[in-house]
């Protein structure tokens, strides 16, 4: 059975890493950084291999991200949660994200799914407000938020189920590319074929540019 709960009851709340100087990247530096700027396009990957790597002179020993942890994007209109896979080194989170550690009660993932879900994006606007110049999520208001809490197994398989879903829509995407790659190779070739039709019968129009001489200089033309 499913039960609702608020997200404070669930999970820890506490503000990435402020540095009271500006960062300097240290190639042997012990600790990591994940920035804004390490995210794909799709905000759901990081190159771990490219994180700023530098030695804080100033932080405590639990602002390092667990394992469980899944940081969350509280400013800018565009926030989004992610968990975080194996890092290469102990690792922070800059000042701008607000780092979640969930409760025994509640899968990370499903957490993570749950805050990126459209309806809840929606509820972070409504929140925080979208017309701001740079709208926050506060902790407070991060922590009342509403979430269904279903049985962990129950978790596991929404997270699996939107794992499939997000595989099917990446192998559709690439079939529809593979497919217009291919109508493109055969229409070309079709056009050529129609081109050699309407080459001349008399050598005296040999001179005359048939079809299949203007697709070839197009095809030279685009090469």
């Amino acid at each position: 059975m499913t039960r609702h709960a608020k997200l404070g009851q669930l999970i820890g709340i506490r503000t990435g890493y402020l540095s009271r100087s500006k960062i300097e990247e240290a190639v042997d530096g012990r600790f990591c950084l994940i920035q804004l700027r390490d995210f794909d396009n799709t905000r759901t990957a990081i190159d771990t291999q490219q994180l700023t790597r530098f030695a804080p002179g100033d932080m405590r020993k639990d602002q390092t991200i667990h394992p469980n942890a899944v940081i969350f994007l509280a400013k800018g209109v565009n926030k989004f949660a992610y968990k975080p896979g194996p890092l290469p080194a102990p690792t922070l989170a800059a000042s701008y994200f607000y780092v979640l550690t969930p409760s025994a009660d509640i899968n990370p993932k499903y957490l993570n799914w749950f805050l990126n879900h459209p309806h809840t994006r929606r509820v972070f606007d409504r929140i925080a407000g979208v017309g701001a110049r740079m709208p926050v999520m506060k902790k407070s208001d991060l922590a009342d938020i509403d979430i269904p809490l279903p049985p962990l197994p129950d978790q596991q398989k929404i997270v699996e189920l939107h794992a499939l879903a997000l595989r099917e829509a990446t192998l559709l995407d690439e079939l529809q590319r593979s497919r217009g790659t291919q109508i493109n190779a055969v229409t070309m070739m079709l056009a050529k074929q129609v081109g050699q039709a309407f080459l001349p019968d008399h050598p005296h129009d040999e001179c005359q540019p048939g079809m299949a001489d203007i697709l070839e200089g197009e095809d030279a033309h685009h090469a």
